[in-house]
């Protein structure tokens, strides 16, 4: 893919990007546009976030695009907080994904008078694609690195079902949406009695709390997932099915043991199973292995690993079993 298709849609990965994210992005859009530099974002990502070189002081400003905004307030708070900074410089440059972070011309006049050797910049959206258009492919795939994600999550719903990868679509799904998922409000609405009682009956107790957290850092992946896997079978369960067995094979390839209903002992397994989803060149990324952690974690939930409770092998024998008994 060149790089005017790649940044095509740049705006949808702009919007996307959390307060977070959007600093990890402009930090490599710095370092690949100033290579000589040493560059580092420092100071707290909610405010004073920053970076000074070459005479000039850059500062990602994320702000959510459905937010009002006062810049002059913004912009003016900023120039007080960084004031031993910006001595001697000669720049002050927001990096912003919001348009609406502007310098009205009375504004600007005023700040001249103020800071008369120092001028003040806002890359935009637009400006900021202009920069990325400087960058060599290979360079522009680093600073865009999740960028190829959303462009498959763009894709997957428009592409025929015998090319679509379950996989590639639930990456991509979490990648898209974790962002807008409320934690609490899923825990407050969830009863996670059937949980507990699957979890002491996989894992000794001094594991439970571990995995009684993991589940809970994980909840907003786990019920996207659920979402998706839910829709996905209403249209073709073979897919979920394949991915099922991928599961239950590694599954029992790792705890050494016959079939996929054994208890799992230790939760590491989960990340260890977790690895036969990632896709090449993302074994070392954070974000994915704990997406697809949380895959693994939504299977053993709705007991396709694991020691079942009673409860579910009750469920499990009410289904007509294909070879004789259950």
């Amino acid at each position: 893919m060149d790089k005017f298709t790649l940044l095509e849609h740049f705006e949808k990965y702009l919007s996307t990007l959390t307060t977070k994210s959007f600093t990890d992005f402009s930090e490599r859009l710095l370092q690949k546009l100033y290579p000589q530099e040493e560059i580092e974002i420092k100071g707290s990502i909610k405010k004073n976030n920053h970076c000074l070189f070459l005479g000039s002081l850059y500062k990602p400003q994320f702000l959510p695009l459905a937010s009002p905004i006062d810049s002059k307030s913004l912009i003016n708070t900023d120039l007080v907080n960084f004031k031993k900074e910006i001595k001697g410089l000669s720049k002050f440059i927001y990096l912003t994904n919001n348009e609406n972070l502007t310098f009205s011309p009375e504004h600007l006049s005023e700040l001249k008078e103020r800071y008369s050797n120092l001028s003040l910049e806002v890359w935009n959206s637009h400006t900021i694609k202009q920069k990325l258009y400087q960058l060599s492919e290979p360079d522009l795939k680093y600073v865009i690195s999740e960028f190829t994600m959303i462009e498959g999550y763009q894709q997957t719903y428009s592409s025929p079902e015998q090319d679509r990868n379950i996989i590639n679509d639930i990456f991509a799904h979490l990648f898209v949406n974790a962002k807008y998922v409320d934690k609490d409000k899923i825990l407050k609405s969830k009863t996670l009695t059937p949980l507990t009682e699957k979890i002491k009956l996989n894992f000794e107790e001094t594991q439970h709390q571990r995995i009684e957290q993991t589940y809970t850092n994980n909840i907003h992946h786990i019920s996207l997932i659920e979402s998706l896997i839910q829709n996905q079978q209403t249209r073709d369960e073979n897919p979920v099915n394949e991915l099922v067995d991928m599961i239950q094979d590694e599954f029992c390839r790792l705890r050494k043991v016959a079939h996929a209903n054994f208890p799992v002992k230790d939760h590491l397994l989960f990340a260890e199973i977790a690895k036969i989803l990632l896709p090449p060149g993302k074994e070392n990324n954070s974000y994915y292995k704990s997406c697809a952690k949380s895959i693994v974690i939504y299977f053993f939930e709705y007991c396709d690993i694991g020691q079942r409770t009673e409860d579910e092998i009750k469920k499990a024998n009410n289904t007509l079993p294909l070879f004789g008994d259950a």
